[in-house]
């Protein structure tokens, strides 16, 4: 195999070619033409150990399906096994060109900034939706049966294929919750040394000026580390680094793909590994489909020369073996192997007979969508996302340059714009699948880096021309892409990303504090209470896994929405909660959020037994609490809270001598427990009065139990709560008299 990842010298090769052994390669170096040229070493060492997340994940299903212990050692050792096998049959069968030292240096450079920038947004966990409601939970290695173990934990998303949610679990399991995300910078780094792989071989292919000052000018104007830096720090690459969304770990295996459709020399052994690496390609996203078919469509049209029926039926099973460890789950778990789309089709149970797209996002008719390329630019805030970004300069300079090609193409031939015309064919097509498919600006991710790729064919053929007006005209157009990067990386640092972190959030040091000790919401004592988790208001299934791993997680919203209300998973939650066991749900911390939370309790019908923090791994306003619920059986949840206005409530004196009974705790606690006295008053319309003073610390919710001696008092009582000192906040849920024993 070759020695690095790079080539050339500043974007120029610093090896020698003939023009016989440089044919075809484009990599400024002697390869072999029976080798298979990748662009990056960094790429191939990616793919094993994409390799070896999806042999575990195959062990599993094997073992799911027999009965056996899944995730155990035999299953990782063969894992490892497989892995270096592919290893020992590719590797001598891969090659990669040399670079220059400056170009490491550099490159280098590009890696440091990725990653620190990367390490800023990990101080503080990833809050998307996405993440909370299944990436957490998919990450877990092992199958279950998500419609009747558990119900649905992280909605119908469970069942996209999750080989890139498995490759962050080794990360997330070593380096903890805020620190595993930093996976995603290094992937990132991979597609970074793709890029100017690719840029560099299209570098190479420019005719330059044969003088030294004219060589280094194009060698200062086309440099290649800094050019991939800018054209791949995207907006949306900027909010999902440093999360564990896993777009950015599917860049890496498209960028490839384009690779070896801008290569000349083909083999059957290339073409079944184009299969493979497609066929991880479509494993990471499902969504990815709109970008693979062109880009398998041109392949096929590409290598027609030497396809055999042979050659066709080993492309077709690699292609589709990475795939089928999760088509062959869902379709045994849900009855529909792409669930939940198409299932008018696969008539699932476990799903309305619909063909699900969210139509909050894409066009809206053939006109929109027609014109969808140019509405997304004019309109940035149309239909595109929750987050939509409004600089759309640099988009608008890929437009100009590919609007440059076109003209250039059809005026001096498609023969010398080969290369971009490829690119063309790819863009358009996806783009416009992606419009008609889902339109989300966070799909397109692929889409706005291969505008740049366009660009930035365009700009090195123009600078290495030399001619000082169109020299200037691009630098003028890159300087839109220096704006991007610098305009969405500010956003997203103070709080535009699907996080909504910023690091003007004042919790940094406490943040840091909990790095590498954050793998659990919970310590061992909270969890060995937890029997099953019952999501009623909020979409957590990614924590309720780091909450309670390995143990029943049900999700209300699904079995409303995904099971159409079917009875029978009611009931078996309520079986549960007659049973006696534990059951938790899990709410956000705030004043506001428990009265919320409460009132919704109220309609479902479940009652509040018992309330704890979750102050393991989260600091700050993102802080969680749990609750165990039961049957309401007529009682209702109240909440009233020592501080505010609504601190009292109306009761029934149940006998002369009382129990006082609550929940009580700082519903705004951020981190720092205080001592205070929680005042209990009991009074009634003649004037009578009777007071408990019970001793607290704001720390933990507790149960709180006092004796109150009510003789002589009237029917109805009026029960007030506050606090000394009176600044301490304290809410008291479900305060209830009962008879003393």
């Amino acid at each position: 195999m070759g020695e690095s990842y790079l080539s050339g010298r500043n974007g120029l090769s610093d090896v020698k070619n003939s023009r016989r052994g440089a044919k075809g390669d484009g990599a400024g170096a002697k390869i072999s033409s029976k080798s298979i040229r990748l662009t990056s070493k960094l790429f191939y060492v990616f793919l094993l150990y994409t390799v070896f997340i999806w042999f575990c994940e195959a062990a599993d299903l094997f073992c799911y399906l027999t009965g056996l212990p899944q995730t155990s050692i035999l299953s990782r050792v063969f894992a490892l096994a497989a892995a270096a096998a592919f290893h020992l049959y590719w590797g001598k069968r891969v090659s990669f060109s040399s670079a220059s030292k400056n170009q490491k240096i550099l490159f280098a450079a590009g890696c440091l900034f990725i990653m620190g920038f990367c390490l800023v947004k990990c101080i503080f966990p990833d809050f998307s939706y996405d993440t909370g409601n299944y990436h957490l939970y998919v990450q877990v290695p092992g199958f279950t049966d998500n419609i009747h173990e558990s119900v649905l934990p992280g909605r119908f998303q469970l069942f996209g294929f999750r080989l890139p949610d498995r490759m962050f679990y080794l990360f997330r399991a070593v380096l903890g919750l805020r620190l595993g995300m930093l996976f995603t910078g290094l992937a990132l780094t991979v597609s970074y040394a793709q890029i100017c792989s690719l840029l560099n071989s299209f570098l190479e292919q420019m005719d330059r000026p044969q003088t030294k000052t004219g060589r280094a000018a194009v060698g200062l104007l086309a440099c290649v580390p800094f050019l991939s830096l800018l054209f791949l720090l995207k907006n949306e690459v900027l909010m999902q680094l440093g999360t564990y969304m896993v777009e950015i770990l599917c860049l890496p295996f498209f960028i490839e793909l384009l690779s070896f459709l801008l290569q000349e020399e083909e083999s059957e052994e290339k073409a079944v590994l184009f299969c493979i690496l497609g066929g991880f390609f479509f494993c990471t996203k499902m969504t990815n489909i709109v970008y693979l078919i062109p880009v398998l469509v041109l392949y096929i049209i590409k290598i027609r020369k030497i396809v055999t029926v042979r050659l066709f039926l080993g492309c077709l099973i690699s292609g589709a073996i990475p795939v089928s460890v999760y088509l062959i789950y869902n379709g045994l778990t849900t009855g529909n192997i792409v669930y939940p789309y198409y299932n008018t089709i696969f008539h699932s149970p476990w799903f309305p007979d619909a063909d699900f797209k969210d139509g909050r996002w894409g066009p809206r008719g053939m006109k929109e969508l027609l014109l969808w390329p140019f509405y997304m630019l004019l309109y940035p805030d149309y239909r595109t996302s929750e987050l939509p970004t409004r600089y759309v300069l640099d988009m608008w300079a890929g437009y100009i340059a590919i609007g440059i090609l076109v003209i250039s193409g059809f005026l001096r031939g498609w023969k010398k714009y080969w290369r971009e015309g490829i690119l063309l064919i790819v863009y358009v097509f996806s783009l416009y699948g992606w419009a008609a498919t889902t339109g989300h600006s966070r799909y397109l991710m692929i889409g706005s880096i291969l505008n740049a790729l366009i660009f930035g064919f365009w700009y090195i053929r123009t600078v290495s021309s030399m001619k000082p007006v169109r020299c200037a005209a691009g630098v003028f157009l890159l300087l839109f892409f220096a704006g991007q990067v610098c305009s969405s990386g500010w956003g997203t640092l103070h709080g535009s990303e699907w996080g909504f972190r910023s690091i003007s959030q004042p919790e940094k040091k406490a943040n840091i504090s909990w790095f590498f000790r954050d793998r659990e919401l919970a310590d061992q004592e909270t969890r060995q209470k937890i029997d099953a988790v019952y999501l009623t208001q909020n979409n957590w299934g990614g924590w309720a896994e780091m909450l309670a791993e390995g143990k029943p997680i049900v999700n209300l919203q699904a079995i409303q929405f995904e099971l159409q209300d079917k009875e029978e998973f009611y009931e078996k939650v309520h079986s549960w909660m007659r049973e006696g066991k534990q059951v938790w749900d899990m709410l956000l911390e705030g004043e506001e959020n428990l009265h919320t939370y409460l009132d919704g309790l109220n309609g479902l019908g479940y009652y509040v037994e018992d309330m704890e923090y979750l102050d393991n791994s989260l600091v700050g306003y993102r802080t969680m609490a749990i609750a165990r619920l039961t049957m309401a059986d007529g009682r209702e949840n109240q909440i009233i809270t020592a501080g505010r206005e609504e601190n009292s409530a109306t009761v029934r004196r149940p006998a002369d001598r009382c129990t006082v009974k609550a929940l009580a705790g700082n519903p705004v606690y951020t981190g720092e427990g205080q001592e205070f006295t929680l005042i209990i008053e009991a009074r009634d319309s003649a004037g009578n009065e009777q007071t408990v003073r019970i001793p607290m610390e704001g720390k933990q919710y507790r149960k709180i139990e006092a004796p109150m001696d009510l003789s002589g008092m009237e029917e109805q009582v009026e029960l007030s709560v506050r606090t000394e000192p009176e600044t301490v906040i304290e809410a008291v849920v479900n305060l209830q008299l009962i008879p003393a024993e």
